[in-house]
């Protein structure tokens, strides 16, 4: 067992402090996935919801039409944000939610990216952006901060230095004994 004061001077977090810091990020991963999983019910741009838009238009701006089912919707990589963020949490990884996050980033990034190039600048202003862009950047912020509260993981990291148990044994050959003050087997 650790000792709790040993943990303290090397500037780690008790055992204790590091679980409870995990599950408040992974809750904060876990609401922050599922904003951005919510914000695809909701106007992005032009009365548009993600589930009206083409998932080809995230790397095209000559898509035209609407999607053929839910999962070829921009909708589609939102939702797997919330899956993925949801299962995250549960498992307490920060890998899953900073995927999660990632994914979701991605699709903000590439469908305003393809917007701005598909009109002019004059054409594109911030304030046209509704609500669900709104819920997609708020969410992908919580998601964040939520893997950041997270910390590193306790198990992963080395003991450190002061945890060293002391031994019988000298640390330098110069503290060795001298030849005549070794006992010999015979004078035991």
């Amino acid at each position: 067992m650790a000792d709790p004061a040993s943990e303290e001077s090397s500037g780690r977090p008790p055992a204790h402090g590091r679980r409870v810091s995990r599950t408040i990020g992974a809750l904060f991963g876990a609401v922050g996935a599922l904003g951005v999983a919510a914000s695809a019910y909701y106007d992005w741009y032009a009365g548009r919801m993600p589930t009206e838009i083409p998932l080809d238009r995230l790397v095209s701006t000559a898509v035209s039409g609407g999607p053929s089912s839910y999962w070829t919707s921009m909708a589609a990589p939102l939702a797997l944000v919330g899956v993925i963020g949801v299962l995250g949490a549960v498992r307490r990884s920060r890998l899953a939610l900073t995927l999660a996050g990632l994914l979701g980033l991605a699709t903000l990034v590439l469908w305003v990216l393809m917007q701005a190039i598909d009109l002019s600048p004059d054409d594109l202003h911030a304030t046209d952006y509704e609500i669900g862009l709104w819920v997609c950047v708020a969410g992908l912020v919580v998601l964040t901060v939520g893997v950041l509260l997270m910390g590193s993981a306790g198990r992963d990291e080395p003991p450190a230095a002061d945890d060293a148990r002391p031994t019988d044994e000298p640390a330098h050959p110069d503290e060795l004994p001298a030849a005549e003050e070794v006992p010999r087997p015979s004078e035991v």
